[in-house]
């Protein structure tokens, strides 16, 4: 089943168009990456600006969902190029859960200062696994 969706995605004009260009998958790929760095520096600039009680959490946390929309807009184009690549590869499953609990910590910070301590420790924890799943993405896929 897996197969087939791999297989019909990669049969698209689209896929195809994205493959086409060599320089178009590099590109996804540094935009993507240069948008994780954003997007994990101030979430882990975040989590330390908790930890220290500092109450100017605003423009990180608008960092944070400024940036979402471009990661999953490159994350889906990276997938729609490479479908082979990302699609039951567990390091990209595990990436993806990874990324909605770091959303949900991020949307639930926790009212009591103790909640929002260990909140923030676990952020800075899963978005660390977000990093290592995404390089890992390269060495358990099929490309």
């Amino acid at each position: 089943m897996i197969e087939d969706l791999i297989a019909g995605i990669a049969s698209t004009g689209a896929s195809a168009a994205l493959r086409g260009q060599a320089w178009i998958i590099p590109a996804l790929q540094s935009l993507h990456i240069l948008l994780v760095a954003a997007l994990a520096g101030a979430a882990v600039l975040l989590a330390l600006r908790v930890l220290r009680d500092d109450a100017d959490q605003a423009p990180l946390r608008r960092v944070i969902w400024l940036a979402l929309p471009g990661l999953l807009a490159s994350g889906l184009l990276l997938i729609l190029a490479e479908p082979e690549r990302q699609i039951g590869n567990p390091a990209f499953t595990l990436k993806l859960a990874l990324l909605a609990v770091a959303l949900v910590l991020l949307a639930r910070p926790g009212r009591s200062r103790p909640a929002r301590r260990v909140t923030a420790t676990l952020s800075l924890a899963v978005w660390a696994g977000i990093a290592v799943a995404g390089r890992w993405i390269a060495y358990l896929g099929e490309g």
